[in-house]
């Protein structure tokens, strides 16, 4: 999502609020389309994060162990000994860049 917006959180709602009740707090936010989209692949894009947040517990390494080699996390920038929830939405399309730029 933060890819294409700009995402604002404008404030909580409480259980109360809706029937059924559920057992959490709500938010609500503001979509707002992003003027500058950084250039990427959007499918490669796509399966990456997906791949780096499927075993989220797991380092950038052993998450995408076959896909990123270390030479890529190299030339990338990207310390794969980090956690996928660590990295920004620019980490994710540098590294899908690099993906796409060495197959």
């Amino acid at each position: 999502m933060q890819l294409k917006w700009d995402i604002e959180k404008l404030f909580d709602v409480p259980p109360e609020a809706f029937d059924p009740q559920p057992k959490v707090w709500s938010s609500v936010i503001r979509l707002v389309p992003r003027v500058n989209v950084e250039s990427v692949d959007q499918e490669a894009f796509k399966r990456l994060v997906f791949a780096a947040f499927s075993k989220r517990r797991k380092t950038l390494r052993n998450a995408l162990k076959g896909l990123v080699s270390e030479a890529q996390f190299k030339e990338a920038a990207i310390d794969p000994i980090a956690r996928a929830e660590r990295l920004s939405v620019s980490d994710f399309v540098r590294l899908t860049n690099t993906l796409q730029a060495t197959h």
